[in-house]
C-alpha cells in the first residue's frame, strides 16, 4: 500500500503560505478553526446541517470556514443574507489552497473520500466524517470507520445530521483539547506522508 500522493503534497506547504491564507480569510490562528466541506461539488445535507450549526452559540470561539461547493454557493449566500450577521463565518464556493487551510484547521468536517483522508492523515487533522451514502459499495463508510477505529475521527451518518448531531459532536470535541491531541496523533499514525516516494520506488522496481 503506497498511499495517495496528495499525502506528500500537503506536507510541502510552508508556514508563509499558511499564514497568507489565514490573513486572506481573516482567520485568527490563536482560536479554533473549523473547516467544513462536502467534496468538490459540495453536499446539500451537510450544508443544511451547517445552517443548524450556526444557530447554536459558539462557546469555544471557533471560526467556521464553510466550503459549500460551486453549485450550492449562490443559494447558500442568499439564505444567509436573511439571517442575523455572524462574525467569524467565512463562506467560500471552493478552496484552491486546501493544503494551507488544512494545515491551520483544528477540526475538519468532511465526506470520507480517499483524497481528503490522505491529506488529513498526513497532517493529523482531527475530523468529523460524514460518509456519502451515494457512492459505489459504500466505500466511504469503510474509509471513515477505519479512522474512527483508530481514534482519529468521529463518524456521523448523513441521517443523523437532521437530529442536530453535528453541533453536538463538534462542541464535544472543541471542549476536549486532550481528546483532540489524541486524535491528531492517531491520525498521523495512519498517514502515509512518503506516498510519493513509495510510488516512485515501486515504478523503478517494476522497470528494473
Amino acid at each position: 500500500m503506497t498511499g495517495n500522493p496528495r499525502a506528500t503534497e500537503v506536507l510541502a506547504v510552508c508556514e508563509d503560505e499558511i499564514a497568507r491564507v489565514c490573513r486572506t480569510l481573516g482567520l485568527d490562528r490563536s482560536r479554533p478553526i473549523v473547516t467544513i466541506l462536502g467534496g468538490s461539488r459540495g453536499a446539500r445535507p451537510i450544508n443544511d446541517a451547517v445552517f443548524e450549526l450556526l444557530e447554536k452559540p459558539r462557546a469555544h470561539r471557533e471560526q467556521i470556514v464553510w466550503i459549500t461547493g460551486q453549485v450550492h454557493y449562490e443559494a447558500i449566500c442568499q439564505r444567509r443574507s436573511t439571517m442575523p450577521v455572524q462574525k467569524d463565518v467565512f463562506i467560500l464556493p471552493y478552496m484552491d489552497e486546501m493544503p494551507a487551510l488544512l494545515s491551520a484547521t483544528t477540526v475538519l468536517i468532511s465526506r470520507a473520500g480517499a483524497t481528503i483522508l490522505a491529506e488529513l492523515t498526513a497532517l493529523g487533522v482531527p475530523a468529523i466524517l460524514i460518509p456519502s451514502p451515494y457512492v459505489t459499495h459504500h466505500h466511504q463508510d469503510y474509509n471513515a470507520q477505519a479512522l474512527e477505529a483508530q481514534g482519529a475521527a468521529v463518524v456521523l451518518s448523513e441521517a443523523s445530521l437532521a437530529q442536530g448531531m453535528l453541533a453536538t459532536q463538534l462542541s464535544a470535541l472543541l471542549a476536549n483539547p486532550i481528546r483532540l491531541e489524541g486524535m491528531h496523533k492517531a491520525s498521523q499514525r495512519m498517514g502515509k506522508p512518503d506516498a510519493l516516494t513509495r510510488i516512485a520506488d515501486e515504478i523503478e522496481r517494476l522497470l528494473a
